[in-house]
């Protein structure tokens, strides 16, 4: 039995994910010290392992100012520029909340015992960890491999992602020389300020040895790339009925809306555009506003109609004939997993890619227009209900996931891992 200290973020779609390998690890005979903020305290010890709070607020970092100066490289964008120096700005504040989490738990950590480490892609300081004290650690990827060469065949999305409302047609060839460049400038920047060796903005967070990355290669952009360092495992998932009962012919089409828990600035805009034009269909309505608005503040609503401020999701997804969202993963994998088409209509660069990887699997549409277009939304609903190959699709890629391996395969890895680094 070795020792493992596995650090998290406290985050649905980060945790989640992982809760799975927590107890096939604790299963396996491995001993986990998990960190996460305290209302993941109860799935943490069901899963098997040991909880420990974070002595760092990580909310925080969110509202953390950089210490860059003024000096960016002069462009013709501001629009660009200045978006890339805010989110470079946030990598800094992260940065920032690994090291004070390092200094604030190493001592309790070395006493602790670690053999080696597990971390999720986003918390940087497992690898800090890693390389301060020398000891070996694994990445849990909960969303996309980003290596540079992914992110630079696909930056259109993040540039889209920083600039509302702007279209991926509209980007032009300057706009991803613009982005490429200041992503450039900035990464260098990181490493002159914090020490950072060959620092890259979408690479760095990685493990050397070993990242387990819960998609299949039909999710996962230019997957014959990513080397083989990195696992593509799929994810375990118990739906827990039969999907062929829950889903009568010739009753009324459920579908279920929602944009998660994190919410942008259209997600108001998204929820009245959907009412405006579901309430004039012939079928069952559900919106989950994941807590950004009460459902009271919708007025008049058409009686097929129902809002909430939080549903069982997975509940909602065994009977739902459409799903509409804005491409998170985890709500991805629950539909695909109860075989539901999606219509995406994605805001943060994940969720971009999410809905390309989706449409062209022909397992639901992805919702390009800018603003959010109600015509088109209206088209593509009809189209999936009229369209049994969507669901046919859905059913491909849950056979993918299926067969990936899930937590069992990922434990394997890591075992693998321990033996190449000489951990009994």
């Amino acid at each position: 039995m070795a020792k493992a200290v596995f650090f998290t973020l406290p985050h649905h779609g980060h945790i989640n994910p992982n809760i799975g390998l927590l107890e096939e690890l604790v299963r396996r005979g491995e001993a986990v010290l998990c960190y996460s903020s305290a209302k993941y305290k109860g799935i943490v010890e069901a899963a098997g392992a040991r909880w420990r709070e974070y002595r760092v607020d990580l909310e925080a970092f969110f509202f953390k100012k950089g210490e860059y100066g003024t000096d960016i490289p002069a462009q013709e964008n501001e629009d660009i520029r200045f978006n890339i120096q805010k989110a470079f700005e946030d990598i800094e504040a992260l940065f920032g909340v690994g090291r004070d989490i390092y200094l604030k738990h190493c001592k309790e950590i070395l006493e602790y015992g670690a053999d080696y480490f597990i971390y999720d892609s986003f918390a940087v300081w497992g690898k800090i960890f890693s390389d301060k004290l020398g000891i070996p650690a694994v990445c849990c990827e909960s969303l996309f491999v980003m290596t540079e060469e992914i992110f630079n065949a696909h930056i259109e999305y993040f540039i889209v992602y920083l600039i509302k409302n702007k279209s991926l047609d509209s980007v032009t060839p300057a706009e991803k020389k613009l982005a490429a460049d200041c992503m450039d400038y900035y990464s260098r920047r990181i490493q002159r300020k914090l020490a950072i060796r060959d620092f890259s903005f979408s690479g760095y967070f990685y493990s050397d040895y070993l990242n387990i990355v819960y998609l299949v290669k039909e999710m996962q952009p230019m997957s014959h790339c990513i080397g083989d360092k990195f696992a593509l495992v799929g994810m375990d998932y118990n739906t827990g009925t039969d999907l062929q009962n829950k889903r009568e012919e010739n009753r009324t089409p459920l579908i279920f809306i929602s944009r998660g828990t994190i919410h942008g600035s259209e997600a108001m805009e998204v929820f009245n555009k959907c009412i405006s034009v579901l309430g004039g269909m012939d079928c069952r309505v559900i919106i989950s506003t994941g807590g950004c608005t009460a459902g009271t503040q919708f007025k008049d609503l058409p009686s097929n109609i129902k809002v909430f401020d939080f549903v069982n999701q997975k509940q909602l997804l065994k009977e739902a004939d459409i799903f509409i969202t804005h491409g998170g993963l985890t709500g991805v994998r629950e539909a695909i997993f109860n075989g539901v088409p999606m219509l995406l209509y994605p805001e943060t660069t994940d969720q971009y890619i999410a809905s390309r990887q989706i449409a062209q699997a022909g397992a639901g549409i992805w919702l390009k227009s800018k603003p959010f277009c109600c015509a088109e939304l209206e088209n593509a609903i009809e189209k999936i209900l009229k369209t049994q190959e969507y669901r046919e699709n859905v059913k491909l890629l849950k056979a993918g996931f299926e067969s990936a391996g899930g937590y069992g395969r990922s434990v394997e890895k890591i075992f693998d891992f321990k033996k190449a680094v000489n951990i009994l």
